[in-house]
């Protein structure tokens, strides 16, 4: 089993269960020659190591005027991965009309030679996820 080689698409969600059968297989493959002395761990480059913080359901917050009048490539991309990366907790999400709206999933197109952020599924407080095409039909435009 090999992880694709464009996993940018891939949600948190999805990434997740790639790579638990990903590593639950590698694990099989491996612990045999690590029980026989074929294999030595090494440890990690503690200097190049990161962290992060704890992710809280706050951090799932974008400002509506940050999506809506974005022209940065670089923040726009941001936005993107972060939809991704927060679903399915804590979500992104907005405030439209003094309403939670939750943004389960987007993507980036562009739209008269501009880098655009495209809004597919959502869910306005209250109710169920919808597509942004459905939400249109009664509700004010978020982008």
């Amino acid at each position: 089993m090999v992880l694709e080689k464009n996993i940018s698409k891939y949600n948190y969600e999805q990434l997740s269960k790639n790579l638990s059968k990903l590593s639950a297989k590698l694990l099989l493959d491996n612990l045999a020659l690590y029980l026989n002395g074929k294999i030595k761990p090494k440890n990690q480059n503690h200097k190049a190591a990161t962290s992060t913080k704890l992710i809280k359901k706050e951090d799932g917050y974008i400002p509506i005027s940050k999506i809506k009048h974005q022209k940065s490539k670089r923040i726009l991309q941001e936005i993107e991965g972060k939809i991704r990366a927060f679903y399915p907790w804590p979500k992104v999400w907005t405030v439209v009309n003094k309403k939670r709206v939750i943004i389960h999933k987007a993507h980036l197109s562009i739209i008269n030679h501009q880098l655009s952020i495209i809004l597919d599924i959502i869910q306005p407080e209250g109710k169920k996820p919808m597509s942004y095409e459905e939400y249109l039909k009664g509700n004010p435009k978020i982008i």
